[in-house]
């Protein structure tokens, strides 16, 4: 699991400033405007690519349920992994639009993202009669302080606009419908479930998501003044382009992480603050990163005393449990 999270918290950081790049300008990270944000559907379209390519080359298609179409076996989902595909595109449609905003920082969005997972994680736990450990319980507090610490010390109090507020609600109630199908349908750990499970939901979220981040940047409030037809109206320029296709790679390998973690067999008490921990604190390395190559503002210190407890809760996962937790079981052939 150690080597797991660094992976994760790597690529999450790769993920959110290269973002911020694609955006904006790549010196001055000026703020987006709608002829930047139109990178964003093809960021995603990347991700879905490359998210298919992993499917077919890891196998993990056959694990999936499937139907002929025209002679070959398609993944399908069932009624509950669709359900949770719709979440899932919900928050991969407001995660690249809420990082594109340049009038929140890269710690307060991912604290306002992430805070709500923390108050569903027990939740549904006790819904679905799943044990809470003492160690979930003292990881969620620390985690839940860190959220307190950094929000109710901002100059700006809760201040955002119309779209980030919508941004937020999106990626929580999609948080909502896809822990609760975590928890019915493939938190057993179980390898060949958790495969099906990932594949299946990814079948709805992805061609969902672009559709919905397209429409929202071509016409949405702010959208484009060419519509849909402004999503073609870009300079590819070597930069950008390496730029684009590497926020959707890392988006990829971050998710795939995500998904491993999050499935674990161990209650959502204990799989969720370790997640949202490694996800906000990659979210603190990311802003100082920024602060030191393009002298922008950098974390408060309430952003700085957040980061130290979610390392705790993040240390006390990683230690405490170690020889406590279920392990995945061997998938089946």
């Amino acid at each position: 699991m150690p080597t797991l999270l660094f992976f994760y918290l790597l690529g999450h950081v790769v993920n959110l400033v290269l973002t911020r790049l694609a955006t904006g300008s790549a010196h001055t990270l000026s703020p987006g405007t709608a002829a930047d944000l139109v990178i964003l559907p093809w960021s995603l379209g990347i991700y879905s690519l490359l998210t298919c390519v992993f499917i077919a080359a890891s196998g993990w298609y056959r694990d999936a349920h499937g139907r002929e179409i025209a002679g070959f076996r398609v993944p399908w989902p069932t009624p509950d992994t669709a359900v949770s595909g719709v979440g899932s595109a919900m928050m991969l449609t407001s995660i690249p639009l809420m990082f594109s905003l340049r009038e929140v920082s890269i710690p307060v969005i991912l604290l306002m993202m992430r805070g709500g997972a923390l108050c569903m994680a027990p939740l549904v736990d006790l819904a679905y009669g799943r044990r809470i450990r003492w160690w979930s319980a003292v990881a969620l507090l620390l985690v839940a302080a860190a959220l307190l610490v950094a929000l109710l010390r901002r100059d700006t109090g809760f201040r955002l606009s119309a779209l980030a507020w919508t941004a937020i609600a999106l990626y929580n109630l999609g948080y909502l419908l896809r822990i609760i199908v975590m928890t019915r349908v493939a938190k057993r750990g179980d390898v060949v479930q958790t495969r099906q499970y990932f594949v299946e939901e990814k079948v709805i979220a992805m061609p969902l998501s672009m559709l919905a981040l397209a429409s929202i940047v071509a016409v949405g409030p702010n959208g484009h003044p060419d519509g849909f037809a402004g999503l073609l109206d870009i300079d590819w320029t070597i930069y950008l382009s390496v730029v684009v296709f590497a926020v959707g790679a890392s988006l990829t390998f971050t998710s795939v992480l995500a998904a491993v973690i999050l499935l674990g067999a161990q209650e959502n008490s204990y799989c969720v603050p370790l997640e949202r921990a490694g996800g906000l604190l990659s979210g603190f390395i990311a802003a100082w990163f920024i602060h030191w190559i393009w002298n922008q503002p950098a974390p408060t210190l309430a952003e700085v005393q957040g980061a130290v407890l979610l390392l705790a809760a993040m240390l006390l996962l990683l230690i405490v449990p170690r020889d406590n937790v279920p392990r995945f079981s061997r998938a089946r052939s």
